[in-house]
Parts: C-alpha cells; sequence; structure tokens
C-alpha cells in the first residue's frame, strides 16, 4: 500500500498485490477527523477508482459512492 497527502483535501491511496486480493471485508479504511469549527458533516469523495484483474490485467467495473464524515463512502467492485 501506498499514500501521499501532498494536496490539502485529497488523500492517494494505491494497494498491489501481486497475487491479487479476493474474499469479502474491508481492503482500505481511511478515517478522516474533523479540525476547528464547521459543520458536523464534510462531503467526501471518491474519484479516479481503478481496479485490474491480477492475472489478466483485465479492468473489474466499480461503483463509488460518496459520502460524508458521518456515513462513509464506498466502492463495490463487479468482477
Amino acid at each position: 500500500m501506498d499514500f501521499t497527502t501532498t494536496h490539502p483535501g485529497r488523500v492517494w491511496v494505491g494497494i498491489v498485490d501481486s497475487n491479487g486480493i479476493s474474499d469479502n471485508g474491508s481492503l482500505v479504511v481511511v478515517s478522516f477527523q474533523r479540525v476547528g469549527q464547521g459543520a458536523e458533516t464534510g462531503q467526501l469523495t471518491l474519484e479516479n477508482v481503478e481496479a485490474y484483474d491480477a492475472q489478466t490485467l483485465i479492468d473489474i467495473i466499480t461503483q463509488a459512492t460518496p459520502g460524508n464524515l458521518s456515513t462513509p463512502p464506498t466502492i463495490v467492485f463487479n468482477p
């Protein structure tokens, strides 16, 4: 896994496994903490989500759902 936070308000995360990833459950959990005064919720959007089959390198269809600080965004992989 690799990540970067060089751009304020954005987090980049990449995961690679040469054996592929299988099974059900959470793959990545990213936590956020509100800083300062303001709204209790802030929009969280997943962008440029890509997934590929480890053996064929064919892209896997993904569906990203936005969320906020109370209800996190999700990604569904449809092999």
